[in-house]
Order: C-alpha cells, then structure tokens, then sequence
C-alpha cells in the first residue's frame, strides 16, 4: 500500500511478505537460485506519469534493505532493489552489483543516452551483512553537467559522476518495479520505506533521514 499517493503495488510474478521493518512493517522478498532462470518475488506499481522524468529534472529514489547475508549463485548475481525499464533504452534502478554485495546503480534515459554502457556507481559498503541499510540515488540537474550521486547509511559512495541525459525517462507502459525488474534480478531479503521525490535531496535531509530511521 502506497502510504503517499496512492500508487499501490501487486505482487510480481509472485507477492512478498510481511515482516518487520525499520518502521512499522517491511516486505521480505525471496529469490530462488535453484532453477533457472532464477524466479522470486516482487512487487509491480502500474505506470504512472508521475515517474516519467524529463532528461532536466531532478529526482531521488530512497529506500531501507536488509539481504540475506548469501551472495546470488545462478546464472545473474545482480539483485534489484527498485527500478524501471522499458527495452531497447530506458533503464534506471538500485540494486547489489553482481554478486559483489556492493550497492550499486544503472540510469539510461528512453531516448538511449548511455545504451551501450549503463553508468554503474559501485558502493564502497559492502551490503551483504544482514543489517539494514539506507539506500539513496539522487539525480540533480542543477549543476552543469547534471550529476547522479549515490548514498549508503548517509555518506556519499565514490564519486559523483556527472551525465546529461538527451531524453527523458518516460514510459506509458513501464511499471515501477520492487524487489526484481522485469521478472528479472530478484532481492533477495527486506526492503523497508521506499520513497520517490520529484526533485534533489540534499546531503543534510539524507543524514536526517538516515539517522532518524
């Protein structure tokens, strides 16, 4: 249930649970290496204009996850947080780059800016310790070149890299995905407080956010 706007979410191909989380109840997500392609669970959001960013606006995707302390084995270790993509080019998302537990993320705009080479940012945190962690990417076009930052536990991980995006990253038919992307990726544990912004959080509210739970 969408505790903001009212964009609630069904289970993808298969429902998380409930379980305790960082503040009131989270959902655990379970990922099964045993087949393959691996399956799992996830959460969709239907598409919505409300994600289709333009190439100059700003945007965060905030979450709280918490893994299983066990790398993926199967036939691709990457693991999704959240994300969203539309095949051939739009692409972004949170997620454990693979099989290093390390948080990490992908941004490629709809027009195909950045197709052959997703910009990948590699957490210096390793997050495959059981413990719950706060996840953050932000996208600030306020400066020139525009920059994507990613955030573990309220410090900057490596170096923001800067990107300008000749597209937006609009689709009418890409759902928001938790836990997996397109039946893809599967988590592998908790996932906690999932908040989209329309606009740059800054490093002061990151801290806040992080150190209030």
């Amino acid at each position: 249930v969408d505790m903001v706007g009212g964009k609630n979410g069904t289970g993808s191909p298969a429902a998380p649970t409930a379980a305790d989380g960082t503040v009131d109840g989270a959902q655990e997500f379970i990922r099964d290496d045993s087949v393959t392609p691996s399956t799992g669970m996830g959460i969709d959001v239907d598409a919505t204009s409300a994600f289709n960013w333009l190439g100059t606006d700003s945007f965060t995707i905030e979450l709280w996850g918490k893994t299983d302390g066990v790398l993926p084995t199967a036939d691709t270790k990457n693991e999704v947080l959240i994300g969203r993509r539309d095949d051939p080019n739009l692409q972004w998302g949170i997620g454990l780059e693979d099989g290093t537990g390390k948080a990490s993320y992908r941004i490629r705009d709809a027009a195909g800016t950045n197709a052959s080479t997703p910009q990948v940012g590699i957490g210096v945190n390793l997050y495959e310790d059981t413990e719950w962690h706060h996840v953050v990417l932000v996208r600030d076009t306020t400066p020139d070149p525009d920059t994507n930052t990613l955030y573990v536990d309220g410090a900057v991980q490596g170096t923001p890299l800067a990107q300008d995006f000749a597209g937006g990253f609009g689709s009418a038919t890409a759902p928001l995905n938790i836990g997996h992307l397109l039946d893809d990726f599967y988590f592998d544990g908790l996932i906690d407080e999932v908040a989209i912004y329309d606009r740059a959080l800054d490093l002061t509210e990151i801290g806040e956010h992080y150190t209030e739970g």
